[in-house]
């Protein structure tokens, strides 16, 4: 696929989710961008649940945020706890933009994590 920049050159997207449009991180010229190309997206509104940079094997480097501190950020919206999780799960961890798309953490400490695994593979979820 080929890289696409903005014309002042960056080549990092915001991607909105209220409307669904690509800007350049940059400079925020709206971009007529192809959902799915691969450059890195960020989450419009979440900028301060930035974890960094994720780094995946043959795969482009992604934006990651912090889970908890995306649902904060909604709730200083005005949604309540339930449904600023409902709004995330569906709305943020459900939108594919393509390989750009950014990831959401869910940190974890060792045993946390053992657990969660565990549930998974039981087929149950917490």
């Amino acid at each position: 696929m080929e890289h696409v920049k903005c014309k002042c050159g960056s080549d990092v997207f915001n991607w909105h989710l209220k409307d669904g449009s690509i800007s350049c991180a940059k400079c925020g010229e709206k971009c007529e961008r192809e959902r799915g190309s691969e450059e890195a997206l960020t989450a419009d509104g979440f900028d301060e649940a930035i974890l960094g940079v994720a780094r995946r094997a043959c795969k482009n480097d992604v934006v990651a945020y912090d889970v908890d501190l995306c649902i904060q950020e909604l709730m200083k919206e005005g949604l309540s706890c339930e449904d600023a999780v409902d709004h995330f799960e569906y709305n943020v961890v459900g939108g594919w933009v393509g390989e750009g798309t950014p990831i959401f953490v869910q940190r974890m400490d060792k045993d946390e994590l053992a657990e969660y695994f565990e549930e998974q593979s039981d087929g149950t979820e917490s």
